[in-house]
């Protein structure tokens, strides 16, 4: 009886897999710098992956999705067809919280896609999202920093790779970087200045 319940089970699994769908969005990522009372558009470009024809629900959310708007609120899209939609923003005069929002643009399988005959029973959609990220301004000076330091053979010099980003309102100038190097016991073994 065991055995033929995870036979069921794996019959189910395989079931599933082979009623798989896909969506592609492309890109994958935009940045937009806060400028008051910006405006841009950004382009985006769907891809149906699968043999059937598919309908897609179009979405923004997060905290900034007030002000933005897409070009449509669905899409119909053929086997292997490709679907373009612009995504608006108009940003407002000033926004309070500094630092990154992140935003999420998305297409899902719409509901109208799934045959319901009565009954209960249990489905699934196929969604995929892109992030546009608005990034607001700190007051002042603020800069993030990222290091990257390639791997090396023991006894052969390490690079290491410093970026320096201002994040905020003022102009950095007369940047110094100083890096302390430890080993593995934490003795430090010497400083790198910039």
């Amino acid at each position: 009886m065991k055995n033929k319940f995870y036979l069921l089970v794996l019959l189910f699994l395989c079931l599933i897999v082979i009623d798989a769908t896909a969506l592609s969005i492309t890109p994958s990522k935009n940045i937009a710098v806060f400028v008051p009372s910006g405006q841009s558009t950004f382009s985006y470009t769907i891809q149906n992956t699968q043999n059937t024809k598919v309908v897609v629900d179009i979405y923004i959310r997060g905290d900034l999705s007030d002000y933005f708007k897409t070009s449509q609120t669905s899409m119909v899209l053929n086997p292997s067809e490709m679907g373009t939609f612009i995504v608006e923003m108009k940003l407002p005069a000033s926004i309070e919280k500094p630092g990154l929002h992140p935003q999420r643009v998305g297409v899902l399988e719409s509901m109208s896609n799934l045959e319901v005959s009565g009954g209960v029973g249990v489905g699934s959609r196929v969604g995929v999202e892109s992030l546009l990220d608005v990034r607001v301004p700190y007051p002042g000076k603020y800069a993030e920093v990222k290091i990257k330091v390639d791997d090396t053979k023991l006894g052969d010099p390490v690079k290491f790779y410093v970026t320096l980003m201002n994040y905020g309102l003022d102009r950095l100038e007369n940047i110094n970087i100083k890096l302390e190097i430890y080993d593995n016991k934490n003795k430090k073994i010497t400083d790198l200045t910039s």
